[in-house]
């Protein structure tokens, strides 16, 4: 080896890199011996080796030219994606590379040095339930975007530039454009929607036009907007938010829509194959369905434990086999459910904005009330109980999408949000559904309590309790000044 360093490299440079070899047997000699003590042999079952220890390290740094002696180099390999694949809690060596795969320290994690290296892994170590929460998402970052399917799809839709088809299961697919306008309101998250974008391009079906609303503090959507998509049919228009708010962007967006379906969808959603085709034949399985939305994958219903149950049971008046898609009132909303033995179209009670499809003709003018500025919630709830009282509401349980939820600012703000929510909540229930009497407000107040109650399941989440009861007063003194405002109002 040293023959062929000077060969190769000169007698100095060629001297320093025998002397570098020498020095990286020596380390590695040392290390066998240490780590022979802890070695249990071969692994049998990866997936069944890698899934029982509570973090798995992986150091993947290779040397430059493929020989010992030359600079380390980091690199992605298959492992990080087998890993994540086997629900590890996966902390490897850091690289600019992997982020075009994974979120960090929120699906993986990284370590750039042998002191961070130690620090995170007994951070995890004594945080079983921060463990838990990357090794889920790792899983479903890995099963949804890096599999091998996904890759070869990916491989020829590349192939296949400049054309518009897309091959899947074999077969070679063209997009058709439905008379649908898609509306997407959308505040500094340009890589979300790219995503979605590309997401939407792998489609079979796409929506003849999207109406783009970006209250954006920069022009990184704009450009987006502005670019050529491989494999997109859909006519992108932008405009500016002239109010800011998801409620407002999507008001503002349906004046610009000209196609007889109106498509809701949020800008950090991907879509599965046929998610749109499956939801146009589902609105259209039934002439008085007035609008279907997608079945979410990572946000769906689970049966209720005995607490919920009885809580259930107590608002709804009435024991149910199962409450899933259903509006109980005076104020709550439970997902839809996904079983296999279920039909393809669920009928519901209420439909989210995450991705729905609704009927032109089954949506009032403004969609969404004016009470709802800024990120708010409960929009969905109240435009769907809106075009319940005329149509009906399905769940298209084969159009499926993945949420990857994106936080917004007030999210992170906890009496803010504490605060909207019952304040929203309020409004449905006085406003939309009319629900006034004493009886509906005990149910009001007893649900919100129950559910501070079970959000305290750890010592952060006892900590922010005066926060959230603070929001929650706040709630309170806002509902009886309005009462009074409208009692003065009504009085003149």
């Amino acid at each position: 080896m040293a023959t062929q360093n000077f060969q190769g490299q000169g007698i100095l440079n060629g001297s320093r890199r025998t002397f570098r070899q020498w020095q990286y047997r020596i380390e590695t000699r040392r290390l066998d011996g240490v780590l022979a003590q802890v070695v249990k042999g071969a692994a049998g079952n990866m997936a069944e080796t890698l899934s029982q220890y509570e973090v798995v390290l992986n150091f993947s740094n290779v040397w430059s030219d493929g020989r010992s002696g030359s600079t380390l180099i980091p690199h992605v390999r298959l492992r990080d994606f087998e890993a994540p694949m086997c629900r590890t809690c996966y902390l490897t060596g850091h690289s600019d590379e992997i982020e075009e795969f994974y979120e960090i320290g929120k699906e993986i994690d990284t370590y750039q040095n042998p002191e961070e290296l130690v620090e995170k892994t007994k951070f995890y170590l004594s945080h079983p339930d921060q463990a838990e929460k990357l090794r889920r998402a790792g899983y479903d970052r890995a099963r949804r975007d890096h599999t091998w399917t996904q890759r070869f799809q990916r491989l020829f839709n590349e192939i296949d530039v400049g054309r518009t088809t897309k091959w899947r299961d074999n077969t070679c697919v063209t997009p058709t454009t439905l008379p649908i306008s898609a509306i997407v309101p959308t505040l500094n998250r340009h890589h979300s929607l790219s995503r979605m974008l590309k997401s939407l391009a792998n489609q079979s079906a796409q929506p003849v036009e999207m109406i783009i609303i970006d209250a954006s503090t920069d022009d990184e959507t704009k450009k987006l907007c502005e670019k050529s998509i491989l494999g997109l049919k859909t006519r992108i228009l932008y405009h500016r938010a002239i109010k800011v708010g998801a409620a407002s962007q999507r008001n503002q967006a349906i004046q610009h829509a000209s196609q007889e379906a109106i498509w809701f969808i949020d800008d950090d959603v991907i879509f599965e194959p046929d998610c749109l085709k499956r939801l146009w034949v589902a609105l259209h399985s039934d002439a008085k369905l007035g609008g279907a939305n997608a079945m979410t994958v990572n946000q769906k219903y689970s049966p209720p434990g005995l607490a919920s149950r009885l809580l259930y049971r107590f608002l709804n008046g009435s024991r149910e086999e199962s409450y899933a898609g259903k509006f109980i009132k005076p104020v709550l909303n439970l997902l839809p459910e996904d079983r296999p033995d279920l039909p393809e179209v669920v009928p519901v009670e209420w439909l989210s904005t995450t991705c729905v499809l609704y009927r032109s003709e089954a949506l009032p003018n403004p969609p969404f009330p004016s009470h709802f500025t800024g990120y708010s919630m409960m929009e969905d709830v109240a435009l769907s109980l809106i075009v319940g009282k005329r149509w009906r509401l399905a769940n298209a349980r084969t159009a499926r999408i993945f949420h990857d939820s994106q936080s917004g600012d007030p999210k992170n703000k906890l009496a803010k949000f504490s605060e909207m929510k019952l304040v929203n909540r309020h409004y449905v229930m006085t406003s939309i559904l009319n629900q006034k009497n004493p009886v509906d407000y005990l149910k009001l107040a007893v649900l919100e309590m129950f559910e501070l109650l079970v959000s305290l399941s750890s010592l952060d989440d006892w900590r922010s309790l005066p926060v959230l009861i603070r929001g929650k007063l706040r709630a309170c003194w806002k509902i009886w000044r309005d009462n009074q405002n409208h009692c003065f109002s009504d009085r003149m």
